[in-house]
Parts: C-alpha cells; sequence; structure tokens
C-alpha cells in the first residue's frame, strides 16, 4: 500500500502538492498519514443494447491513474445510451483492509460546480469486501465534501471491514451520457494535533440549492476551512425568493478527530451589513455533531452568552465560542443561516470565516482576590493541566505572562486603579490558534488603615 506521512515542518516545502494541501492546515505539529488505494483497480463494462444490438457505450480510459496520488492524474468513466441503460465501473483496491471505523475518501471531478450529488442513484460508491458488497446498512457515504484546496470527494465509512471502493456510473434516462473522473482514494490514519479541519459539505433545508442562480447558496466553501485568517465563505438565501419558517442555508465543516472531552470551539464570522434589529441574528444558528450523527448543541446565536451582538451589527469580524453541555465531543460543526422565528432574514447574508477547536476553560482557585495596598497578590489556576500552557492578560487584553500561576507585584496595583480585572487561558502547546475562553479575575485593593491615634492621659 502507497502511504504517505506529512508534518507541518515539510507543510509550506511542500505546499503545492495535493497530499499536504489535503492535510495539515496551520501549525500543527502532529501527523497523519495518508494510505492510498494502489492495488489493482478492476472494470466492470456494461453498454446499453436493444434487440441484440448496442445502442450505448461504456468506456474506462486512463485506469491507471486512479491509483496515482498525483492530483493531476485521473481515469474516466464514460456511458452513453441512445435507450436503455448503459452503465460502467471502477473498483479501487487498498492491498490490506481498512480498519474499521476509518472513513475512505474518493477524489471525484466532471461537473461545472463540482457537486455530483445532482446525479442522483446515477453515480454511487459502495464498499466491498474480498468482491462482495457489503449491505448498504452497513456503511454511510457522505457525498460533495470539499477540501482545503477546493477539489471534491465522495467518503465512505463502514461499520465492517471492507477492502475495495466500487464507482459506478450509468445513465439515467433517454439519450443520456454521463463522464466521471476518478483521481484515487485513500483513507487517513494519525492525529494532527491541533485539530485542523479537512473538510467542508453545504446544504439547504426547504430551499433549492442555486450555486449558478439567484437562489440560495454557499460560496466559495473550502474558504472557510484555508489556512488564510483573512478568507471566508459566504451563505447567501438569495434574492427574490421566499424564505418559510425553517428554511436555510448551511456549511458543515468536518474534523477527521473527535474533539477531546470538554473541548468547545470557535467560530469567526461577519455581517457584510450593518444591522439594526439584533433580533435578526436569531437567524443565525450553530450546531455541532458527534461522530455518529448525533447533536451534540444548538442555538441561534441571539441565545449564544457572551457574543458581541453589537459587534457583529456593526459589521464586525467577531469570534463566538461555545461549549457544549456536559463536554461532549464533536467532529462537524454548522453554521446555518435561515429563518428559525417569525421574523425577517439576513438578506446580505453571512461571512464564515472558519472554525477552531478550543481546550477547556481554566479554573481559578480564586476569582475575586482582596488585598491591601502594599501586598504582592498571586493568581493562580486550580489544578493545572501540565499538558497545556497558561495565559494571563490585562484588561486591555496585553499579555501579562505564562504559566499556572501569576505574581502581581504591588507597584502594579495601587490602590487608586481597584478593583483590576486579568484574565486567564489555555493553551495546547505549539497550538497557535488553539486557545480556550479567557476567564476573568478580580483584584480588589483596599487602602491600608490609618494607624490609630492615641492620646496619653
Amino acid at each position: 500500500m502507497y502511504s504517505i506521512l506529512f508534518r507541518s515542518s515539510i507543510f509550506k516545502a511542500l505546499a503545492l502538492c495535493l497530499l499536504l494541501l489535503f492535510g495539515v492546515r496551520g501549525e500543527g505539529y502532529g501527523q497523519r498519514v495518508l494510505h492510498f488505494a494502489d492495488g489493482v483497480p478492476n472494470i466492470n463494462l456494461s453498454p446499453a443494447t436493444a434487440l441484440g444490438l448496442p445502442v450505448g457505450t461504456a468506456t474506462v480510459t486512463d485506469l491507471a491513474n486512479s491509483t496515482d496520488p498525483n492530483p493531476q492524474n485521473f481515469a474516466t468513466i464514460e456511458v452513453t445510451a441512445l435507450a436503455g441503460i448503459s452503465s460502467a465501473q471502477i473498483q479501487l483496491n487498498f492491498l490490506s483492509p481498512v480498519p474499521i471505523g476509518n472513513t475512505v475518501f474518493v477524489r471525484l471531478s466532471g461537473t461545472a460546480n463540482g457537486l455530483l450529488s445532482g446525479l442522483g442513484g446515477d453515480l454511487r460508491i459502495s464498499a466491498i469486501n474480498g468482491g462482495t458488497a457489503l449491505d448498504t446498512s452497513d456503511y454511510k457515504v457522505i457525498k460533495d465534501l470539499v477540501s482545503i484546496e477546493g477539489s471534491y470527494y465522495w467518503a465512505i465509512k463502514s461499520t465492517k471491514t471492507f477492502t475495495s471502493v466500487r464507482i459506478r456510473v450509468q445513465t439515467g434516462v433517454l439519450l443520456d451520457s454521463r463522464r466521471i473522473n476518478v483521481h484515487h482514494a485513500f483513507y487517513i490514519t494519525g492525529e494532527d494535533i491541533c485539530h485542523s479541519p479537512l473538510y467542508s459539505t453545504i446544504g439547504t433545508n426547504g430551499l433549492t440549492l442555486d450555486l449558478l442562480g439567484n437562489g440560495a447558496k454557499v460560496i466559495n466553501p473550502s474558504r472557510a476551512i484555508d489556512s488564510d485568517p483573512t478568507n471566508y465563505s459566504e451563505l447567501s438565501l438569495g434574492s427574490g425568493i421566499t424564505i418559510g419558517l425553517g428554511n436555510s442555508i448551511y456549511q458543515d465543516v468536518y474534523f477527521p478527530e473527535s474533539s477531546p472531552s470538554n473541548y468547545g470551539f470557535r467560530i469567526f464570522i461577519r455581517s457584510p451589513q450593518s444591522v439594526v434589529n439584533l433580533s435578526l441574528f436569531s437567524g443565525i444558528r450553530v450546531s455541532a455533531f458527534n461522530e455518529s450523527g448525533a447533536m451534540v448543541y444548538q442555538q441561534t446565536l441571539d441565545q449564544v452568552l457572551g457574543i458581541d451582538l453589537l459587534g457583529l451589527a456593526g459589521g464586525q469580524l467577531i469570534p463566538v465560542d461555545i461549549y457544549p453541555s456536559g463536554g461532549q465531543s464533536f467532529n462537524r460543526i454548522r453554521v446555518e443561516l435561515g429563518k428559525f422565528l417569525d421574523v425577517n432574514v439576513l438578506g446580505a447574508g453571512l461571512y464564515f470565516y472558519g472554525v477552531r477547536y478550543i481546550p477547556p476553560v481554566p479554573t481559578i482557585s480564586t476569582i475575586n482576590n482582596i488585598t491591601c495596598e502594599g501586598n504582592n497578590v498571586t493568581l493562580s489556576v486550580a489544578s493545572p493541566n501540565p499538558s497545556m500552557n497558561y495565559h494571563w492578560y490585562n484588561s486591555t487584553n496585553v499579555f501579562l505572562s505564562n504559566g499556572p500561576s501569576f505574581l502581581i507585584q504591588a507597584s502594579d496595583l495601587p490602590v487608586t486603579g481597584s478593583p483590576f480585572i486579568f484574565y486567564v487561558s489555555a493553551e495546547k502547546p505549539n497550538c497557535d490558534e488553539e486557545e480556550s475562553s479567557k476567564v476573568p479575575v478580580t483584584v480588589i485593593v483596599y487602602p491600608k488603615p490609618s494607624p490609630p491615634h492615641i492620646t496619653a492621659n
């Protein structure tokens, strides 16, 4: 099996290579390994016939390219039919079984907008074990995943062992044709310790996805998962269409690893227009899902505590920190724009800059610290995690110190400035973008009491 190991230390040097474009985002120091299906592929061709005569074609060209990791190479499946159904398939084979629980990603192309799910049953992928197809109840297919570099993939994950992935293309109606490019297939092992997202998908509820017209769409979805903090995707409900209650457009971001327990996530969003009515933010909803697809969190922005709605209303880029209750793990985040209450919607859309995992917030030994002037004060994290760095800031967000405790000199605590607000956060080492929400700590300084006045009798 052809495998490629990559680390962030070589990411910049090989950034144009598919494997790294597809892999680590940001400055992770972990490692992910891509295992390609590089066994000898199989094909099956079934051109349409009528009365024993051919009325269609089924071809596969450049088959060897389907086992080549080079992003520029691909095999092509092409079927045509004047009547009946023509079909053709490629089976990509791994040299050893795919570990149970791993997801196989198949890169496909062939349509102007990259989305292939519109072909319905005319394009199928299935899991095969030793030549025998698994039952469809044994695996799940996720369609139209877009990667960091903007390529499209279909993914398949099974609860049983399998050794191959079969891609089947067929014609659907009279005078029909289909042409699909199959680039390669692989699965990933290992972990990026900085938890970079890899894929995104888009979808709608009660609306028709309209990428080329005036309807609901997500523009440039890959820009919400790339490494450029100034890039964003754009969620739009379109123009000239009626948005009913419950209608929405959404973008999902997938992480290859589930979040550690008690982790949260931070999304970055901006409204492209100033908003006067803050109730319009009830039209932005954020959800989190675990590996099995169960929802572990869902709230509209107007319900999220601590969010800077006024900054968002003013068109600012703001972070939104969210910690699902109960410390539940998740690996998929959804940002959704729509009509969830009976109020108007954000007609100008929403800019989505990205999402990151963030560590649990620190627990402080003493939230409110009281002292007299002239005394030093030490602020401390209770039961610090040795695998985390702790950062201390002042009230204006200026960095002051590192470590689980922070000594403040008496000279920095004049009584005239009391009360003082400091903040502490937890950060995963070597992962600059993976910093928790900041926890406020108060220091109140009282003046020293005047010495007693003693009068001699």
